[in-house]
């Protein structure tokens, strides 16, 4: 076995340095040939002058891409790759062959190869295929990555989650295992007829006396897609109920909803009961920049599976180094205050307002496109100009709004929504400003 590390020429991406292959190919000029183009743009390529041979490097090391010859000793090509099938089924097999093999070609369909090259082969063309494969495979990766961090935000949420078809449970997080009396999804078991020990004691509407299975079929049937009740968890008393705000999207292609539900009996105050202190600006009492990037995690998951709107408000205090400057810092923490208090008073309870950092402050809109997001900021705009501030009397903010585009980074969103932030202060301040990421 051969392991080739990557060099890298300027046509392919940085990214490809994750990208393994296996090249297998019995003639050694051609195998050392396309070894080293392959070494040149990728991450390690993995030599073989066999199937037997290429078979065991692909247990052994599980490359990402697999290149090989069909005609070959001990084990030829077709058989090496229907043994690799039962390995892994998706695996991208690639088919280089002579002229005379056409023969093959109809196996090679059977066995799931996704190319068939023949030889010479044309390196542009393996080129421009394999960039195609390796950039498919990195989203591939990056989003099952980002699957795992989220899933385990979700499962350390002090929030419920659940993903059902009203017939049987997909998935519960913790949080709402523990509520309902179960341990793990092993002991809850798949049938949604354990949400029938979960009392709905009423709604917004009137509505109540249900379990929660009956409750949800109700709302999927009534299209209901937002909502706060009043739930009693299995095993407690009436008095141990607690209001949460109900979110339920449709995953059509799953045939099932996803579920959530916040605890907002102690949102009662503009401070945030129930936090950390890790997770509160003390200042302000709100949340802070990382307990708002948490929550910037959990609906990037569900806005990139359920493909819903999202928008950020990013706004700060005009003027604010000049007014500590001429009143004093303890004024300027007094204005922060107040404004925060304001805020808190113009925002919905499904909205994250957090202190930022310093005289600046963000919102995480769900459900909430680019237009909503301006009206949304325009809105508390006014309220703040309208104001009469302690000590200075008016006071102004200007806002930049943003909307989630697919596949942008937490980053890049947060950027945009600050490019946005900036045209509204060089634009004359106490103005709403909005740029979208394409």
């Amino acid at each position: 076995m051969k392991v080739e590390m990557n060099k890298w020429t300027e046509d392919f991406p940085e990214a490809m340095k994750e990208i393994t292959i296996l090249c297998v190919e019995d003639e050694s000029d051609a195998r050392d040939k396309l070894s080293g183009f392959l070494s040149k743009n990728f991450g390690s390529v993995y030599s073989a002058s066999d199937g037997i041979e290429g078979l065991e490097i692909f247990k052994s090391e599980n490359p990402d891409i697999i290149i090989t010859d069909i005609q070959m000793p001990l084990m030829n090509g077709l058989e090496m790759a229907e043994e690799i099938r039962k390995e892994n089924a998706d695996v991208p097999i690639i088919i280089t062959t002579g002229y005379d093999d056409e023969k093959y070609l109809v196996g090679s369909i059977d066995i799931g190869a996704m190319k068939y090259i023949k030889k010479p082969v044309d390196i542009k063309k393996l080129r421009s295929l394999l960039s195609e494969v390796a950039l498919n495979i990195i989203q591939q990766k990056e989003k099952a990555k980002k699957d795992r961090l989220l899933r385990l935000v979700m499962e350390n949420s002090s929030e419920f989650y659940l993903i059902t078809d009203l017939e049987q449970i997909h998935y519960m997080n913790r949080s709402f295992l523990r509520y309902i009396g179960y341990d793990d999804m092993a002991e809850l078991g798949k049938e949604a007829s354990v949400l029938e020990r979960v009392n709905i004691l009423k709604d917004g509407s009137g509505y109540c006396g249900a379990d929660l299975k009956s409750w949800l079929q109700k709302a999927v049937a009534g299209k209901l897609d937002e909502a706060v009740f009043k739930m009693q968890g299995a095993g407690k008393l009436k008095s141990e109920a607690k209001n949460f705000l109900v979110r339920i999207n449709n995953v059509e292609e799953e045939n099932s909803i996803f579920v959530s539900m916040v605890d907002i009996s102690t949102l009662e105050s503009s401070v945030v009961i129930g936090e950390t202190p890790a997770m509160v600006d003390p200042l302000t009492g709100i949340v802070n920049r990382q307990k708002f990037l948490e929550e910037l995690d959990r609906e990037l998951y569900r806005v990139q599976r359920y493909t819903r709107p999202l928008s950020i408000i990013l706004f700060d205090i005009d003027g604010f180094s000049e007014i500590n400057e001429r009143y004093g810092r303890q004024v300027g923490d007094s204005i922060i205050k107040e404004i925060a208090q304001l805020v808190h008073q113009n925002v919905r309870v499904v909205d994250t307002y957090a202190r930022y950092g310093g005289e600046e402050f963000i919102i995480l809109a769900p459900e909430t496109d680019i237009n909503g997001g301006c009206q949304l900021a325009d809105k508390i705009r006014g309220k703040i100009e309208r104001q009469q501030f302690s000590h200075v009397g008016r006071v102004t903010c200007s806002f930049g709004v943003t909307e989630y585009v697919l596949l942008q980074s937490k980053d890049l969103l947060i950027k945009t929504a600050d490019d946005a932030l900036y045209m509204a202060k060089s634009r004359g301040r106490n103005r709403v400003e909005k740029v979208t990421f394409f």
